[in-house]
């Protein structure tokens, strides 16, 4: 239905009046007539001056504030040559006209022909800046060959997209739009500068015009060709004579390109694949790569035949990923080579980022000795006048070889073999009669020493105290650098028997028919990062060993169950331990933590600079984050169905977690700290999250756990787990073994300690002494323990671990694969 109103608005318009042409010319005439100039009259020209002169005094307060800050505010102008700023100078305060002047000359010694040249303008003292502002840059063009006094005088235009916003006095500020304009207001001025060259005229010659560019192809000749024959043009038409003529060239051209190749090609001395199956220049194009392996060597040979053969299996095991197991069903070993690989990549991609690794000071370049001096000769000359004392010799210092650039040296472990203690003792049966019970025998026991595949033994010795006193030499193979040596010392101890293998009695006066064999009684492994962050290795250690040796008894039942070896190690010629890494990595946490930690670790490293103490650790995404946060009451699987798990079955299923070796230049400094999600993920993990995962576990099940960082003999750095008991007790935990050892146990993996961490403190050892076995462990003490955070500012909160964890079963497939594989291996 339709309204009144909307039948009135549908009505049609009415007509306009009709005018007349006389009216419309003489209205026309009118105002040609006002607006034309009149013959003889001159022509006027508009123009602005801004020469009036400004009143000193003014009675509005807003233009008292203009003026105020106007008159605060100053100019600078800074000469830019090839984008680097190469000179400063600082101009008058501006007028009330908003007019400076410099009348300043800039002076630029040139070698080469410069690519951009500019002047900078600067704004400062602003009421609204803090500092300077930079306003806009000017780009001079080069002058040509004229000198500066006759060169002529030139206005830039310059303008700024600041925007000030609104102000208090009577300014109108920029970026602000004014009322009819569609467009803000910007900041806009002039800048008058001329530019010559000093006398005499200089000689630089101008970049030259590349002699090959690269452009389109937008026409194809063969096309083109083919089009002019099909088409059959007349070549004594003038008007296709340009085509006839470009196809001409063309074709000259192709035919002087091949020519040319063809030279080319002759002087060629070999092909690509000659180079890359040559291995000195290989070698050559990886180290200049930047490849890991490769990137420390020094000296390379001149000679192919004297380059190991095997020289690039790490690279090409690494580039192809045939370390990863294809054997099927074997996940474990493919889901740890590629957690090995995963955090390579990220300590790589840290030690790329940083600049110290960039920088080398002169002890790692020069290796020579120092020229003597006077004071030297001297010293030289007062020993010969010494008296000799042959029962008291004096040590001489042996030389330090710096590890960065420790290629292609001829590197040894010496390994001195001691004595042994409580060495199991061979038990057998009486053949004539049952009745009797087992008699012992003697055992022979020896050493073998195993590193990077080589072997050396011992003699073979009796009884189960032997002795030995044999020194055995291992070559260490560093051919991509000792950052690439991540092999340990294996020390095996066995039982050497001999075997009649004569079964006819009758022959036994003729025959003889014997076998050596070997049985297995215990080992210990020392990490090659141990032997040189101390300079060296001795004691006596006790050797791992099954709980249950078949055939075999203590002699002795005064001791622990245990077996003792003692060794003295060392690696000829000794080693310079690395510069401690002080680079300054990216952090996710707050400034005010990042400052406190670095001024709290700036204090203890001037008082205590051996104990390493860390505070923020790398993580997964290659940032530092504070250690505190990764501890939290984690809940620990079920081991046993139906049964309460007990803190000695967690630490036995931590300890089935590999933990891969330190960074060998920086030992402690670059361990990737991995969550406990992430640990089992990549089932692989450093010593730090392994020792944290661990006291998560035992938080969970009632023990007060914190992490002990420190040293151990013959483990070297490490971190390891101190539980607190409410009586008071403290217990010492091995993540890697899951053995408890008590703080005072001579035989404790832990020796020095450095600091203890848990979620809510950072605690470094502030006693004298850093034996464990000598240490107030009460933290409550603050003359022996230092805390990191206190009153004034407390730990981070937050944990970066997770609440809960879901543990996925292992297949029965795998079990039974793993098992037949370690009975194969056996």
């Amino acid at each position: 239905t339709c309204t009144d109103e909307d039948i009135e608005d549908s009505k049609e318009p009415e007509k306009p009046h009709k005018m007349k042409s006389s009216k419309l010319k003489a209205k026309a005439v009118e105002e040609l007539q006002a607006s034309l100039r009149p013959p003889g009259e001159p022509k006027i020209e508009i123009q602005l001056f801004e020469d009036g002169e400004i009143t000193n005094t003014t009675d509005n307060a807003l233009e008292q504030e203009r003026r105020a800050a106007v008159s605060k505010c100053q100019t600078w102008l800074a000469l830019r040559h090839n984008g680097r700023e190469v000179d400063r100078i600082k101009g008058s305060t501006l007028s009330q006209a908003l007019i400076t002047q410099f009348h300043h000359r800039f002076s630029l010694r040139l070698t080469n022909w410069p690519r951009t040249l500019s002047i900078q303008l600067i704004e400062t003292g602003c009421p609204q800046l803090f500092g300077r502002k930079p306003l806009a840059e000017i780009f001079i063009p080069i002058p040509a060959r004229v000198n500066t006094e006759c060169a002529q005088w030139c206005d830039y235009e310059f303008s700024c997209g600041h925007s000030t916003g609104g102000l208090k006095h009577a300014g109108v500020g920029t970026g602000l739009k004014e009322k009819g304009s569609a467009e803000p207001n910007y900041t806009t001025g002039t800048l008058s500068v001329r530019t010559g060259w000093a006398y005499p005229l200089p000689n630089l010659v101008h970049p030259s015009r590349p002699m090959k560019e690269t452009k389109p192809s937008r026409t194809d000749v063969q096309k083109l060709k083919e089009w002019a024959e099909q088409v059959q043009l007349d070549p004594n038409d003038p008007s296709n004579a340009d085509l006839i003529e470009y196809i001409k060239n063309t074709e000259e051209r192709e035919t002087t390109k091949c020519k040319a190749g063809i030279k080319e090609a002759s002087l060629e001395f070999c092909t690509e694949d000659d180079i890359l199956k040559n291995p000195r220049l290989k070698l050559l194009m990886l180290r200049d790569s930047g490849q890991p392996e490769f990137r420390n060597m020094r000296n390379i040979p001149l000679n192919e035949r004297e380059i190991p053969k095997d020289i690039f299996k790490l690279y090409e095991r690494r580039t192809s990923g045939k370390d990863k197991k294809k054997i099927k069903g074997q996940c474990f070993d493919r889901e740890r080579t590629w957690g090995r690989q995963y955090l390579d990549e990220i300590r790589e991609e840290v030690i790329k980022n940083s600049r110290q690794t960039q920088n080398r000071t002169f002890r790692d370049i020069i290796h020579e000795e120092p020229v003597p001096d006077l004071g030297t000769l001297g010293l030289t000359f007062m020993r010969w006048l010494q008296p000799k004392r042959p029962l008291r010799p004096r040590r001489k210092p042996r030389k330090k070889l710096p590890i960065k650039n420790l290629v292609g040296q001829d590197l040894e472990i010496i390994v001195n073999i001691g004595r042994a203690f409580e060495v199991p003792v061979r038990k057998e049966a009486c053949s004539n009669s049952e009745e009797m019970p087992f008699e012992l025998v003697a055992v022979r026991p020896f050493i073998e020493v195993t590193f990077q595949g080589e072997r050396r033994r011992t003699t073979t010795a009796d009884g189960a105290n032997p002795t030995w006193n044999q020194y055995l030499h291992l070559p260490v193979n560093t051919p991509s650098g000792l950052h690439a040596v991540r092999d340990s010392l294996h020390i095996h101890l066995y039982d050497e028997t001999l075997v009649d293998l004569v079964e006819d009695e009758r022959l036994r006066e003729t025959n003889i028919h014997q076998r050596l064999e070997r049985y297995w009684l215990g080992s210990l492994r020392i990490p090659f990062v141990a032997l040189f962050t101390s300079t060296r290795i001795e004691g006596t250690f006790q050797l791992y060993s099954p709980p249950v040796l078949l055939g075999y008894t203590r002699e002795s039942k005064e001791f622990r169950d245990a077996t003792f070896l003692t060794v003295f190690i060392i690696v000829h010629p000794p080693l310079n331990p690395p510069t401690p890494l002080q680079e300054k990595l990216e952090t996710s946490e707050v400034t005010v933590i990042e400052q406190h930690l670095e001024q709290w670790l700036f204090e203890i490293r001037k008082e205590f600079p051996n104990r390493h103490v860390p505070t923020l650790v790398l993580d997964s995404s290659g940032e530092s984050v504070c250690i505190t946060r990764y501890f939290r009451q984690i809940p620990p699987p079920e081991i046993c169905a139906g049964e309460k798990t007990t803190p000695e079955m967690a630490a036995r299923f931590v300890s089935m977690i590999p933990v891969i070796q330190s960074h060998m230049l920086y030992p402690g400094q670059l361990d990737i700290w991995l969550t406990a999600n992430q640990i089992l993920d990549v089932s692989v993990c450093e010593s730090g999250c392994h020792a944290a995962l661990l006291a998560c576990y035992l938080n969970a099940l009632g023990l007060r756990s914190s992490v002990a960082l420190g040293t151990g003999t013959p483990g070297g750095p490490g971190a390891y787990v101190l539980t607190t008991e409410t009586s008071g007790t403290v217990t010492l935990w091995d993540p890697t073994t899951g053995r408890t050892y008590s703080p005072t146990d001579s035989f404790s993996p832990l020796t020095r300690l450095h600091c203890i961490v848990d979620e809510s403190n950072i605690w470094v050892n502030a006693q004298k002494e850093d034996l464990l076995s000598q240490l107030d462990l009460d933290l409550t003490k603050r003359t022996n323990w230092w805390p990191a955070f206190g009153r004034s500012l407390s730990a981070p909160t937050g944990s970066v671990q997770p609440q809960s964890m879901v543990y996925k079963d292992t297949p029965h497939s795998e079990v039974n694969l793993l098992q037949d594989r370690l009975e194969k291996l056996l």
